[in-house]
C-alpha cells in the first residue's frame, strides 16, 4: 500500500495524518494485508459434510429443581415478608 493511498483515506476518513505517520501506517497496513493474503491461500485440506468434530457438551438436564422447592428456606432469611414474595421498601 502506497502514501497516497494512505493519506486519500485519511483525507476520507477526516483524520490528520502526517507524512511521517503514513509512511508509518502504510507499511502496517501492507503487512496485515500481507498476513490476510497468506490465510486466504492456506491450505484447508479435505473439508467434507462429515460430522464436525466439535460436540455440544451440555449434560442432561434429568433431574431439574422443582419451582418452589428452597422458596420457604429463603422467606425464612428475609427480614420482611407478605405471603410467598419479600416486602422491600417502595423506591419510587
Amino acid at each position: 500500500m502506497d502514501i497516497e493511498t494512505v493519506k486519500n483515506l485519511a483525507n476520507l476518513s477526516k483524520i490528520s495524518i502526517t507524512d511521517q505517520e503514513a509512511e508509518s501506517v502504510a507499511k502496517d497496513l501492507a503487512q496485515v494485508l500481507s498476513y490476510v493474503d497468506q490465510i486466504k491461500n492456506a491450505p484447508i485440506g479435505d473439508v467434507g459434510t462429515e460430522k464436525s468434530l466439535l460436540n455440544n457438551n451440555f449434560r442432561e438436564d434429568t433431574d431439574p429443581i422443582e419451582t418452589g422447592f428452597y422458596t420457604d428456606v429463603l422467606l425464612a432469611e428475609a427480614p420482611n415478608k407478605q405471603d410467598n414474595y419479600f416486602k422491600v421498601p417502595k423506591i419510587l
